[in-house]
């Protein structure tokens, strides 16, 4: 409980950091690792491009459709993903989101702890804001 309030705290604090502009993204990125977590289909529906590349630290890429059916089936079980060091970098419509990332999840039914080097491309469509590409590194 306590480790959900420093991120939630921490969450808050980088929203309020923010530039005005990159406020909504900043909370739609957050939205999505959340959704990650709490396996909420409807927000990764809505937080993804169609075109979505979801690369993992080994390699494994996982397109939209993939990712949502390996959350739901729980073939990929994501128990905790906390992020630190974040850094936009946004251009007109198109922002890239660095930062470090310690993801807590289970694949095939091993549990496994990783701290990564995450980049994500999100695009804005329409007023919201679609994560399509993300690279992750040990």
């Amino acid at each position: 409980m306590r480790l959900l309030f420093l991120f939630l705290l921490f969450a808050f604090q980088q929203v309020a950091n923010a530039q005005p502009s990159q406020k909504k993204l900043l909370k739609e990125v957050n939205l999505f690792h959340q959704a990650l977590v709490k396996k909420d289909l409807l927000q990764l529906e809505s937080s993804t491009h169609p075109d979505l590349t979801y690369q993992h630290s080994n390699g494994w890429i996982e397109t939209k459709k993939e990712q949502i059916e390996n959350v739901k089936t729980s073939y990929l079980v994501y128990h905790q993903f906390t992020e630190r060091a974040m850094q936009i970098e946004q251009k007109k419509r198109e922002a890239k989101v660095s930062f470090q990332a310690t993801i807590d999840v289970t694949l095939k039914g091993e549990r496994h702890t990783y701290v990564l080097n995450v980049q994500e491309k999100w695009v804005q469509v329409g007023k919201h804001w679609l994560i399509i590409n993300r690279q992750a590194t040990r």
